[in-house]
């Protein structure tokens, strides 16, 4: 048992049992040296020095070493498909070809092998394995061979997931004595590549690792050889996998710490101490077997002597006169001859090397085989890009006449709606006249602005705009008004007066209430007729009943209250001691946002539920703004949002951005009683909403927010300062949501205009299409709210980030609740 930094090094041992590997890979060193021994010991040095010959001899001492899981999976999340190496504490380290030729022992040089996956045949490596435990002394060695070779590259090489073998690697068997002349190394680097960039993209989308082909086995003798902090076994002994035993396993913990204490003096960049014989594993010439032989740089030929020159024996292309002029032309497949430079007319015969004219043939025959495959392999590929592009313009083509096809069915459908429509309105215009004719003249109200297009169309005594009857917008335009509407019935609720004592003259008298000033003001009692009975019960009181009021002179100690001038009043007794009842809340509500929002903020929810018990329950309160607990009921159970849900969510992003100063862009909020007040209320006097706006204020921000509150629908108005623009924000497009704009502007500019320099009423107005939109008629309020978080950003905006916010919506209503409640609990 080794120690390495703090780690003992366990031998080779399975790893803890209810281990779940990160990634699956088939190459096993300690199979193959299974297979490898039994082979020795039937076939002895024979096969040894054949295989020596093919220069894989050395794969006979493959080191037992286990699989390594963990560390596998730690060096391949450290891949970078750009630079194609390792990213280790920040430094890039190369995963190169001449790293892998002196690590397997084999030259750089050669023919690229393509393993292929398209083909794979029948037989398994495990069949492999069992057909060479069956050979016996009576096989053939170049049988033997064979076997091995196979079993190399199928368990060793390009092992793969399915346990099936490539043809190409049977087409290779064919010719054996061709193994020397392909370019192992980089054959087998450029496959792993290809294969940890698909890891690395699986990775990056968090989508499980799967298998991974090839010999992985390398990265821990690649590991080794690129730290320190493991010892060698024998220093000498070569190629470099011999040089580790590999008999140890490491942990998924031991790997994170080994990678976290990792140190930089402890990571070498490269190889470190390189011998002649590997150099010559890197020189780009023939491999020893090879027939076409160069000169090596290190060494230099020696001139050939006349003497040499004829004692050699003769070869129709291995020798060649001087040249003369009346000579033919060399063929192609001749040798490159080396003559002299400096004495051309010399009668020395040139330099040349002995060279196997079958031999070269079948060179040449074999990179002609490899290029017409490569040929067909990229005439198919092109086919198949082309026939793709084909499908591909087929689909587009059935797309548009599928798009042509669902307009002509939306357009149908547009018009049976419009005489379903058409109909109902006909139906009540007989059954309910009376309402029918009272809500054609509230659609037919005149606007205060000027009218567009579609508005010019009013609607005539008997004729309906069905129009207006369909679409989400149209739905949303007429949804009911959520503010208390005051209407003269014996139960009108009054604003409830302070109880004084007066002098009461008669039985009969009675208390005359009015409405409060403003339509939005909630009264804390209703009053009731009273229960007490008296001397001389007075008439119940009827709407159709004339309202009685005393001579002067018989209520002198009584004040007179101003009568309505538009509706009368209903005269009814208040009792003060009598409590009407307040609306209970529920205590639990299974809003839509509960399973998404975190256990911590859905606990602090669900306390506040059980805490405020009744619907008028005060839960944020604000200058003008207050939340109740019906509001936060309306949040939470995804339904519209009114002014107060707007300045509140407001007011806390204000307190957000305060906290973290600089983060965002400086920004103001105008309040949304500014615009409803004015349209809403017909109140001119709107001044007090935006008193804070000076010059001071304005030179100091780059955005001001106008929430706008139109046709039941919220849109936000940005003023872009830096920009000199107005910006538009709809959720819900629609060309009739814009028609109000310029008197928004106007109406803002009027009542700030000692704010500003120039005249921003001239800016133009520029309306965003891009934008997130809402899928129901609800979260229009929300969506401002989402709107107004974003655009504060200091980064560009990428709008295509939020296209999801429709389905996050519910997380959004909760997390808006969850901050309400927080400052309540402040």
């Amino acid at each position: 048992m080794q120690y390495i930094r703090g780690l003992f090094l366990r031998p080779n041992v399975s790893l803890r049992s209810g281990y779940t590997p990160k990634i699956h890979f088939r190459c096993r060193f300690s199979s193959f040296r299974e297979v490898c021994n039994v082979l020795v010991q039937k076939f002895g040095d024979p096969l040894v020095v054949r295989l020596r010959q093919l220069h894989i001899n050395q794969f006979l001492r493959l080191p037992v070493m286990p699989q390594n899981v963990p560390l596998i999976h730690m060096l391949i999340s450290k891949w970078d498909m750009k630079t194609e190496s390792f990213i280790i504490k920040g430094r890039s380290l190369k995963f190169s070809t001449e790293e892998v030729a002196i690590l397997i022992g084999m030259p750089n040089r050669g023919i690229i092998f393509d393993v292929g996956s398209a083909k794979s045949t029948g037989k398994t490596s495990n069949d492999i394995r069992h057909d060479i435990e069956r050979l016996d002394s009576s096989t053939r060695l170049d049988d033997v061979v064979k076997c091995f070779l196979l079993y190399l590259l199928s368990n060793i090489f390009y092992p793969m997931a399915n346990f099936r073998i490539p043809v190409s690697i049977f087409e290779l068997l064919n010719t054996p004595e061709l193994f020397n002349q392909y370019n192992w190394p980089e054959s087998i680097r450029g496959f792993l590549v290809e294969e940890f960039n698909v890891v690395a993209t699986k990775q990056a989308k968090g989508l499980g690792l799967g298998y991974i082909n090839g010999l992985v086995m390398i990265l821990i003798i690649w590991f080794l050889e690129h730290t320190t902090i493991h010892a060698v076994q024998d220093d000498l002994s070569r190629p470099r996998f011999t040089r580790w035993d590999g008999n140890f396993i490491y942990t998924e913990k031991e790997v994170i710490n080994i990678f976290a204490d990792l140190e930089e003096h402890e990571i070498l960049t490269e190889l470190q101490g390189i011998t002649d014989a590997e150099k010559d594993l890197l020189l780009h010439l023939s491999p020893p077997t090879s027939p076409i032989k160069e000169p090596s740089p290190s060494r230099v030929p020696c001139p050939t002597t006349a003497e040499s020159t004829q004692t050699t024996p003769a070869s129709p292309v291995g020798m060649s006169s001087p040249p003369e002029h009346d000579s033919p032309t060399p063929t192609p497949v001749r040798p490159v001859l080396f003559t002299s430079t400096s004495h051309p007319d010399s009668s020395a015969q040139p330099e040349s090397t002995n060279v196997d004219d079958q031999a070269n043939f079948v060179l040449l025959n074999k990179s002609i085989f490899e290029l017409f495959n490569k040929y067909n392999f990229i005439q198919k590929k092109v086919a198949e890009v082309e026939a793709t592009n084909q499908i591909q313009e087929h689909r587009i083509h059935f797309l548009e006449d599928s798009m042509f096809d669902l307009e002509k069915e939306n357009s149908n459908l547009k018009e049976e709606i419009k005489k379903k429509d058409h109909f109902l309105m006909q139906f009540f215009e007989d059954q309910f006249p009376s309402y029918l004719k009272n809500y054609k003249k509230e659609m037919c109200a005149p606007s205060s602005v000027s009218p567009t297009a579609s508005e010019e169309t009013t609607l005539s005594e008997y004729e309906v705009d069905t129009s207006i009857l369909s679409g989400i917008a149209q739905r949303v335009q007429r949804r009911n008004d959520r503010k208390r509407k005051l209407v003269s019935t014996p139960f009108t609720t009054g604003v409830r007066k302070k109880k004084i004592k007066k002098k009461v003259l008669s039985e009969d008298s009675t208390l005359v209430a009015s409405a409060g000033d403003r339509p939005d003001e909630v009264p804390e009692k209703a009053a009731v007729h009273t229960t007490t009975p008296a001397s001389q019960p007075p008439p119940e009181p009827t709407p159709t009943s004339p309202i009685v009021i005393p001579e002067p002179h018989e209520q002198e100690d009584v004040p007179v209250i101003d009568q309505p001038v538009v509706k009368e009043a209903v005269v009814y007794e208040v009792d003060e001691n009598i409590e009407i009842p307040r609306a209970p809340a529920a205590e639990m509500l299974d809003y839509p946002g509960r399973a998404l929002i975190s256990e911590d903020k859905r606990v602090i929810i669900d306390n506040a539920l059980k805490q405020f018990k009744f619907k008028n329950d005060s839960i944020f309160e604000f200058g003008n703004i207050s939340i109740n607990r019906s509001q936060l009921d309306e949040l939470l159970m995804a339904e519209e949002l009114d002014n107060n849900h707007i300045d509140a969510f407001a007011h806390l992003l204000t307190q957000k951005e305060s906290a973290f100063p600089g983060r965002n862009q400086p920004f103001l909020f105008v309040s949304s009683f500014h615009w409803l007040y004015y349209k809403q209320y017909n109140d001119s006097n709107t001044k007090t909403f935006v008193s804070n706006i000076d010059k001071t204020i304005i030179r100091n921000i780059n955005l001001i927010f106008v929430p706008i509150i139109y046709e039941k629908h919220w849109t936000l108005l940005l003023c872009n300062l830096l920009k000199k623009r107005w910006e538009f924000y709809d959720s819900l497009p629609k060309k009739t949501h814009k028609a109000i704009l310029p008197e928004v502007i106007s109406h803002f500019y009027k009542d700030t205009d000692d704010a500003f320099d120039i005249d921003i009423t001239k800016w133009p107005i520029k309306g965003f299409r891009n934008v997130p939109t809402q899928n129901n008629s609800v979260d229009c309020g929300m969506y401002l709210c989402k709107y107004i978080e974003v655009l504060i950003q200091k980064e560009p905006i990428k709008w295509y980030r939020y296209l999801d916010w429709h389905s996050n919506m519910p997380l959004y209503r909760a997390e808006f609740a969850y901050d309400l409640l927080c400052t309540k609990i402040q």
